[in-house]
């Protein structure tokens, strides 16, 4: 599920890496699965390609988090934005 969005930010901060770990990740799956003659042998040995393909969704899930958290109002702005100005909303001198 964060597969897309880890593949996206990886080719955004370090092509090359995401490059290699998708081309690890898809050859070993590639070689189980025309190997076993199935897709069940590949979700059977799905440990070969899982680690390369993890990574990228870790990654994905931190860019998810970061976009909705920037998304967020903060508390400290919303307090702000709650508290009447004592001044009647004059600027400070």
């Amino acid at each position: 599920l964060l597969l897309p969005f880890g593949i996206v930010a990886g080719l955004r901060r370090d092509p090359l890496l995401t490059c290699v770990l998708l081309a690890h990740g898809c050859a070993s799956a590639l070689v189980v699965a025309v190997s076993g003659g199935n897709v069940g042998t590949l979700v059977r040995h799905r440990g070969l390609a899982l680690p390369y393909l993890v990574w990228l969704s870790g990654l994905g899930a931190v860019q998810v988090a970061l976009y909705l958290l920037s998304r967020a109002p903060s508390r400290r702005t919303a307090a702000l934005v709650s508290i009447p100005d004592p001044d009647g909303g004059l600027p400070c001198p």
